[in-house]
């Protein structure tokens, strides 16, 4: 305590303790602030030639331009596109100058609306975080050393060498920072990105050749090191990398840190000429000097494995050797399972640089940003008491350290803070000052059908991610412009904080709908969150900002909840929560739960009670998601559910979502074409309204019987 108060005295001195003046506005009933309207012409630039370093500099000096005028919007790495689309729709409406083949004219033109840098420490690289909030509050930019003094830019604080570690750093920006800016939000980012080195050369230690998603092969594997110490330099390392033996097959293409088909490893001991080299658990302070690839989940809360599965998902592990010391023997003891491919290089195979994205909105807010993974017990600790920090019904915006997705939420629900996934989110602060440009419409678009009913399979077809910003502004955008959206009823799920953060984007949904597209609330509301963690009280205030947000948005009717205690689900939704949100929102139709995925026995392994089943809770449709994402086998599930759920004799209602990462509306529109007669895809509002209609005319066909 006394070193942060020394260094609170060495900030008080240089003037860093006042929270900087603004010109944002924060009304109570606003979820996120209001920034002022754009200008008659902003500067943009493509960034994609500059280094992270430049990047995060240039980012940092649009939030403090930005929050008094958005007249800035930078990108970088458009593979998709839709960044450079964004602008095209921005500038129907102001005059754009493009300066990307001078970016650093924008700091030229802007230099006097800075006062100077925040310097990081690359070495204690989490100081990106606390120098992208300082910057915020004392309109300073974010820069490297090098980079400061290059631009001439006085440096306002160094922040290397003051830190004992990402703990040390975290409680100081809890005990010193927080109390100085706001608390009614916060921001979760990696302050570093990772990048593969191309052309690295693998060779192979141990694969499994037959497909085991079982866990029956669980068990501690040998592997000789020593034949690869001869290509180790003096002071060089060895890399281990684990991955999906199997990892381009359809089915196993993403990583999900849920499923027990994972390739997982629980313990890894190295021993190096009879000397113990590492000897550790995965989640724990030993692993942290040898992982070098951070993006693997982490499962089993709150730690216990490392698990990967798809073809894009690996974990690697660095084992160094000091200088001048001889290795002759060097093993490795691996507790692995399922389909594993260990391999093996003395090739850095990862390059780490600063993380850039999204940080022009946190300067603009002055938000603290934070990098705690809540499956480490020492980490979830320090989140914990910062999430208790903020005022009932504040926002996360940004993400967790890979495999912290659940039990992230779930600690932020206990704390009455929502989620909201923004950390590849980009030109927030220039998005936030649209809302004059782009109206957004309350009034939902979307066809239903409530007469006529037969004896059919009425399935509804949602895309999923949409409590996602960030996909909403990359991902979605190509989903929507596939030329075969229209053809046939589908939902978009959508964040209704688009209102605040991206009115275009809401705007665009909206104004390019067909009857055919309902924009449908991703889960769980205003944000996405597990409601059953919340306090009953705080609750309340959640639901009373869904409902505002939802109505404002014309996305009231339909709704998503996934709800779960960590990676444990709550199924089926509680008649209490379902209760809470129907007397919250009087235009709500239906909610979908967490997806299922059928065993065809008349057992559902996850989601709704019986699958497919759509149960009336408190008077209103709840129904358990069926996945969709393979094309190549869900044609044969959908004909499963037909001969093992519906007989002919009544209506069956299936709510279905659609895997937005791994297939697309064209790909879609087929399966469509080819399913059995017995379907019909209806929207997901006409889903509710038959599936409520039935229930209605089965209650008193009960009763009279």
């Amino acid at each position: 305590m006394l070193r942060y108060l020394s260094l609170f005295v060495a900030l008080l001195t240089l003037g860093l303790i006042a929270t900087t003046d603004s010109a944002l506005d924060w009304p109570a009933d606003r979820a996120l602030p209001s920034f002022p309207d754009v200008a008659d012409k902003i500067l943009w630039a493509d960034l994609s030639s500059l280094t992270s370093d430049e990047q995060l500099l240039l980012t940092s000096l649009q939030g403090i331009v930005n929050r008094q005028q958005p007249r800035i919007y930078l990108y970088w790495n458009d593979n998709d596109e839709s960044n450079r689309l964004w602008l095209e729709g921005i500038a129907e409406h102001v005059q754009v100058e493009n300066v990307t083949d001078r970016p650093f004219h924008i700091l030229d033109r802007y230099r006097s609306q800075v006062k100077g840098a925040m310097v990081y420490d690359l070495v204690m690289i989490d100081t990106v975080n606390l120098a992208t909030t300082l910057a915020g509050l004392h309109d300073s930019v974010v820069a490297s050393r090098d980079l400061a003094l290059k631009y001439n830019l006085p440096i306002v604080d160094d922040l290397r060498g003051r830190f004992n570690g990402k703990l040390d750093l975290y409680e100081y920006a809890l005990q010193e920072v927080l109390p100085r800016t706001t608390n009614r939000i916060i921001t979760g980012l990696s302050p570093e990105e990772l990048r593969d080195v191309e052309n690295i050369t693998w060779t192979n230690i141990t694969l499994v050749n037959t497909s085991v998603t079982d866990r029956s092969n669980s068990g501690t594997y040998t592997m000789d090191l020593t034949p690869f110490l001869g290509n180790i330099s003096s002071g060089g390392s060895l890399y281990l990398r684990i991955k999906d033996a199997f990892g381009d097959d359809p089915q196993r293409s993403t990583i999900d840190d849920s499923q027990e088909s994972s390739v997982c490893i629980s313990h890894v001991r190295v021993i190096a000429d009879g000397m113990l080299m590492a000897n550790f658990v995965p989640g724990t302070t030993a692993e942290d000097p040898h992982l070098l690839d951070t993006r693997a989940a982490l499962r089993g809360y709150p730690f216990g494995e490392r698990c990967v599965r798809g073809s894009n998902a690996q974990m690697i592990y660095q084992f160094s050797f000091p200088e001048d010391i001889n290795i002759h023997n060097l093993t490795a003891y691996l507790d692995l399972t399922n389909s594993f491919d260990v391999s093996t290089t003395t090739t850095l195979p990862i390059t780490r640089h600063v993380r850039a994205t999204f940080r022009d909105y946190v300067v603009a807010t002055s938000a603290l940003v934070v990098w705690l993974d809540p499956n480490r017990p020492e980490e979830i600790e320090l989140l914990s008491r910062i999430l208790s920090s903020l005022v009932s019904n504040a926002a996360y915006l940004g993400w967790f350290p890979s495999g912290g997705e659940m039990s992230g939420v779930t600690q932020a629900a206990i704390h009455s803070v929502y989620v909201v996934a923004a950390d590849n989110l980009y030109n927030g602060s220039l998005m936030s000052g649209l809302r004059k440009i782009f109206a957004v419409s309350g009034q939902p678009a979307s066809t239903t059908k409530t007469t006529g009913i037969e004896n059919k399979i009425y399935m509804s077809l949602t895309w999923g991610e949409g409590d996602n910003i960030q996909y909403n502004q990359h991902r979605m955008r190509q989903l929507w412009d596939d030329p075969a959206r229209g053809e046939f009823p589908m939902g978009w799920t959508i964040s209704p904080l688009l209102l605040d953060i991206a009115p275009n984007m809401m705007h665009y949904y909206q104004s390019t709908a067909t009857m055919n597209d309902t924009l449908v609330t991703g889960p769980s509301g205003a944000g996405y969150t597990y409601p059953s963690n919340w306090p009953a009280e705080d609750l309340k205030s959640f639901l009373d900002a869904t409902a505002r947000y939802t109505e404002a948005t014309g996305t009231a009717s339909n709704m998503w909840i996934y709800d779960r205690i960590n990676t444990t689900s709550i199924v089926p939704i509680a008649k209490q929560i379902v209760e809470a949100y129907k007397s919250t929102n009087p235009y709500l139709l239906g909610l979908s739960t967490a997806p299922i995925q059928p065993s065809f026995d008349g057992i559902s392994r996850e989601g709704a009670a019986i699958p497919f089943a759509v149960n009336v809770t408190a008077g209103l449709p709840v129904a358990g998601l069926l996945n969709i994402e393979n094309l190549d086998t869900d044609l044969q599930m959908f004909k499963n559910v037909s001969s093992q759920y519906f007989d002919g004799t009544k209506p069956l209602f299936v709510s279905g979502l659609l895997a937005s990462w791994f297939t697309n509306v064209t790909e879609v529109a087929v399966l469509v074409k080819q399913l059995p007669e017995e379907f019909e895809i209806v929207a997901p509002s006409g889903l509710w309204e038959m599936a409520k209609i039935c229930a209605g005319r089965d209650a008193r066909n009960h009763e009279r019987a």
